[in-house]
């Protein structure tokens, strides 16, 4: 499932990782924050609406709050509303969301280490990329219940990640 997934997402994923980019300044990694926080907090939302009670003892991990708390650090009040996630989520598009969301847990290791250089932390600025990597089993754990779960409506989980991943690229044009 996995690797399905990551090859129906692929031009979905290029086209967020080119709007992403890098961030080389403190004004940089505001921006991503910014498009982050507008990105996760539908989203998050949503999923806190559709998660089942038990997902093998796996829980999901938001970061809508930390990135508040790191645009708080750098003198950014983040939007506090925002519009809800526009796509209703039954169980197998909440993996292919989770799939998005939990994979950006990988991406945040390379981020995590930008930010160092511009002397943010995990007590100043960078809380939620912290929080993303600070443990390295949840991926694989969240891996183990996508391939148990998903195999049924492979389809339709693809076509969560695929919403997740526009929604991602749509926030990150936002400001541009």
């Amino acid at each position: 499932m996995r690797f399905h997934l990551r090859q129906q997402t692929a031009a979905a994923h290029a086209q967020l990782d080119e709007a992403v980019g890098q961030f080389q300044s403190v004004e940089q990694y505001s921006r991503y924050c910014r498009a982050l926080l507008r990105f996760r907090a539908p989203l998050e939302d949503a999923v806190a609406s559709a998660m089942p009670n038990g997902m093998d003892g796996w829980r999901f991990l938001p970061v809508s709050h930390l990135l508040r708390d790191d645009l708080s650090d750098l003198g950014e009040p983040g939007p506090h509303a925002h519009d809800p996630y526009p796509y209703d989520l039954d169980e197998a598009r909440l993996l292919g969301v989770l799939y998005v969301l939990e994979g950006s847990s990988l991406g945040a290791q390379l981020l995590v280490k930008q930010a160092a250089l511009l002397g943010l932390s995990e007590h100043n600025g960078a809380r939620h990329l912290a929080s993303q990597t600070s443990d390295p089993k949840r991926w694989p754990a969240f891996v183990k219940i996508l391939e148990s779960n998903g195999a049924a409506s492979t389809g339709d989980v693809a076509r969560g990640a695929v919403d997740a991943f526009a929604a991602a690229v749509q926030a990150f044009h936002h400001d541009r």
